[in-house]
């Protein structure tokens, strides 16, 4: 039953697909088709699971989202998804400089900060990926997901237990049900060598999953 859900929802987005471009050729300067398109596309690209079919969908949307922003430069959603296209087809340049454009014009839209840290995280910065993603948890204090990346970034990247685990223990006071941060815990006591407590966190995190 899920297998035939999943065929009707891709071959629903692809008739979108056909529908958008028949529009397109209609209609190549309107706002409003450019944008369908361009979703249509990023759902596509989501669900595509060979590297460089997802990349083909990525790359259609650039000239679009590049499209809307010369006729309105304040569309948000086509600026961040300008961003996200760059970053997903190598261009990292041009994504770091996109979404530092889209926060200046849209601050509230903190979740550019999560794709700047993830941007730094690939160079290999992770001091200034901690940075930005910071700036995500700010703006997202109960992300328990956000706070226990921060803390795996500590932990797994720059070897550091002692600043990883007020990450977890936050993660773990806001969500006691979530089992990674436990799971994580018992990596950083195991890190210090204090085995009670990794046994206790590990143990923890067995029971939740």
């Amino acid at each position: 039953a899920y297998s035939a859900k999943t065929v009707t929802r891709n071959r629903d987005w692809k008739d979108s697909l056909t529908l958008s471009l028949a529009d397109i050729k209609n209609s190549p300067k309107s706002i409003r088709v450019q944008s369908t398109l361009a979703a249509v596309y990023a759902v596509l690209a989501k669900r595509e699971k060979n590297p460089k079919l997802r990349k083909k969908l990525y790359l259609q949307i650039i000239p679009l989202a590049k499209n809307i922003l010369n006729l309105y430069p304040q569309h948000k959603e086509a600026r961040y998804s300008l961003g996200i296209s760059y970053y997903f087809t190598g261009d990292f340049a041009r994504a770091e400089a996109t979404f530092r454009e889209h926060l200046k014009r849209f601050p509230e839209d903190v979740k550019a900060y999560n794709n700047l840290g993830g941007l730094y995280y690939f160079r290999k910065d992770y001091e200034t990926a901690l940075k930005y993603f910071k700036k995500f948890v700010k703006a997202n204090p109960e992300d328990v997901k956000a706070i226990n990346n921060l803390g795996v970034v500590c932990l797994n990247n720059l070897k550091n237990p002692d600043r990883a685990i007020p990450h977890f223990k936050k993660a773990i006071s806001i969500d006691k049900k979530y089992a990674e941060p436990y799971k994580r815990l018992g990596d950083a006591y195991l890190m210090k060598n204090q085995i009670l407590q990794m046994i206790i966190h590990y143990n923890k995190a067995a029971t939740l999953n």
